[in-house]
């Protein structure tokens, strides 16, 4: 597994030997998107530095490129053109990107247009083994086989700078990176040691040594004066002064191969996992080992620290990431979707029962008092990723990447109805009476007959994914959300638009109706807020913060959840007064906040029970 972590620490892309990339909310535990495309394992992820943009190459060459709102279809395949690609860096502005070629090259490619800008090789003797960017992104650095390291000017293309020789490494060049403010290169060897270059007189600054093995990962310490480095043969991390060249600490202490160093956002601390399958958080200053974090099952092969410094995950050979609180030292989410990652649930109405659906392509039915599954239902071909009870309570949808909506009955957890139609994934699911309404990645939105399983209508006009849904209380409009960045109100009787709701910045992820019929609500992707829409003159007159939503049931108040973690409970003189009815903390555990978050109803009294007493006794809620 490989993996990156966003600028702004909030999500961490990991790349599977499967070749899917998963983006994962740091906060949640939960995996928040799902990129495919790649068919080869992922060897190498990087982010643009202003988090909207994600690069990731497989064992083919292909690279693949995605932009917000994360869409499922890549903006960009860039051809590698058969040859293997050691690792890929996107350019600070986005706009381009480079790639390391064991074919003696760098390719930098047009991220827009996907042409190639420029074929770096000259005097590239050997496979190229690193690439960076620097900071200002007028210059490339390489590392390759042939024990030199390349500088190009990104303008011209032209090799301005070639390091080698009697000053340079003796084996090959294991990676390379730039100082924070771009005037010193630092690169690693298979000889064992570090040389600073001084990137605007190319004079050798420093040559650090130490290590008995080779080294293969190096990190600037954000202040410019330390770079820490990790030798996965002689399972030690090195702290270095640029000034003196000494070693300031030696943290031992791995039993296994060190694989992955990174600095702590506040520099005082330093992460570094193992093959030993451990991480430890060492002590800058003293060397003091403060934490050993232990649970993989496999060695570990990244770690990413989070802005706040509180938190660490990890990546791992046993096919799950982590995320670790450094204080406690404690595993607060094991993130294990490649086999079964819940990803959706639904409430019964009398709060007895829960139903979840998952990775693992099945559904279950919980009793919530006793915990215990009552039933587990398979059918569904791929993934869940979305479930409602009827208003019954004997049947229950599950809408699947399978293109198929299944109707269950929960007294005996047989399928008893399989609605085929759409041709993408179902993505949002929601009963009225007897009839059944999805939305899909085919763009449609289709109403079906509960009983017998006919599709009678199709809502078309949304020009990309339809992620929500929502019915008018009188039941005969509804609303839709899309990636398309609009929200459509249909009547659907006629099958005709009534309303499009344009405007949003990003993706539309969530609609809602309140009871009384007078608001529809809107949340955008990316915390871009929910905006409540007046339904008489479909202006909007208040912005929200947080990205999901739900109504109370009476329409007195509305819920809305962040991707900080928290849940805001606003009553109607709140939110007119910018005020807040009460916080739920975002330090209650994954399975809490999913059911907050996931579009559960509120009561009229703001939290159903059943919530609300699981979230008092964590200390969740606050006043």
């Amino acid at each position: 597994m490989c993996g990156s972590f966003s600028k702004d620490s909030r999500l961490v892309a990991t790349g599977s030997k499967n070749g899917l990339v998963r983006l994962w909310c740091v906060e949640t535990g939960k995996c928040w998107k799902e990129l495919p495309g790649h068919e080869t394992m992922i060897r190498s992820i990087s982010w643009g530095q202003d988090g909207r943009m994600l690069a990731a190459v497989s064992q083919n060459g292909t690279t693949r490129v995605w932009k917000e709102p994360w869409t499922e279809e890549a903006c960009q395949v860039l051809a590698g053109h058969g040859e293997t690609i050691n690792s890929v860096s996107l350019g600070p502005d986005g706009k381009m990107l480079a790639a390391a070629s064991n074919e003696k090259k760098v390719w930098v490619w047009n991220v827009e247009t996907g042409e190639v800008r420029l074929e770096l090789k000259e005097q590239v003797e050997g496979g190229v083994t690193s690439v960076a960017w620097r900071p200002d992104g007028k210059m490339i650095a390489s590392g390759s086989l042939d024990k030199a390291i390349q500088v190009w000017e990104v303008d011209s293309g032209r090799l301005c700078r070639l390091l080698e020789g009697k000053h340079g490494h003796e084996e090959y060049v294991t990676c390379v990176i730039w100082s924070w403010d771009g005037r010193s290169l630092a690169s690693a060897s298979e000889d064992k040691t570090i040389r600073v270059w001084n990137a605007e007189t190319w004079e050798l600054q420093q040559v650090l040594m130490g290590h008995r093995e080779s080294i293969e990962s190096i990190v600037w310490a954000q202040d410019g004066r330390i770079i820490a480095s990790g030798s996965p043969h002689d399972k030690t991390v090195r702290l270095w002064e640029i000034e003196t060249g000494e070693c300031r600490q030696r943290l031992e202490g791995h039993e296994g191969r060190v694989t992955c160093l990174v600095w702590g956002t506040q520099g005082r601390m330093i992460a570094s996992g193992s093959e030993d399958k451990t991480i430890r958080l060492w002590d800058v200053e003293t060397g003091e080992c403060r934490q050993i974090l232990v649970g993989h099952t496999g060695g570990v092969k990244m770690v990413a620290w989070g802005q706040d410094g509180k938190t660490v995950v990890s990546g791992s050979s046993d096919w799950t990431a982590r995320v670790w609180n450094v204080e406690s030292g404690r595993c607060q989410h094991v993130l294990s979707g490649h086999t079964d990652e819940v990803t959706c649930v639904a409430l019964e109405q009398d709060e007895q029962r829960l139903a979840s659906g998952a990775w693992d392509d099945t559904a279950r039915v919980w009793d919530l008092e006793t915990g215990r599954c009552i039933h587990v239902l398979k059918g569904h071909g791929r993934r869940l990723r979305c479930i409602a009870w009827g208003p019954d309570r004997r049947r229950l949808a599950t809408g699947s990447d399978d293109s198929t909506v299944r109707v269950w009955d929960t007294a005996t957890g047989e399928c008893i109805l399989t609605l085929e139609g759409h041709e993408g994934a179902v993505t949002c699911l929601l009963w009225d009476g007897r009839t059944i309404a999805s939305g899909s990645n085919d763009h449609i939105v289709r109403l079906w007959d509960a009983d017998t399983g006919r599709c009678h209508k199709g809502l078309e006009g949304h020009t990309n994914h339809v992620t929500s849904i929502a019915w008018g209380q009188d039941g005969r409009r509804l609303a839709s959300a899309s990636v398309d960045k609009t929200v459509r109100v249909w009547d659907v009787e006629t099958e005709s638009c009534l309303q499009v709701l344009s405007g949003h910045d990003g993706a539309v992820e969530r609609v809602a109706w309140a009871q009384d019929g007078s608001t529809i609500a809107t949340s955008v992707s990316g915390d871009g807020g929910v905006r409540l829409i007046d339904t008489e003159t479909w202006e909007v007159h208040q912005v929200l913060a947080g990205q999901d939503l739900a109504w109370g049931q009476n329409g007195s108040c509305i819920a809305t959840g962040s991707e900080d973690g928290s849940v805001k409970v606003w009553s109607r003189p709140a939110w007119t007064g910018h005020g807040v009815d009460f916080l739920l903390a975002h330090d209650f555990n994954r399975e809490e906040r999913s059911l907050i978050c996931g579009g559960a109803q509120l009561r009229e009294d703001a939290l159903p029970t059943v919530y609300k007493s699981l979230l008092v006794g964590r200390g969740a809620v606050t006043g």
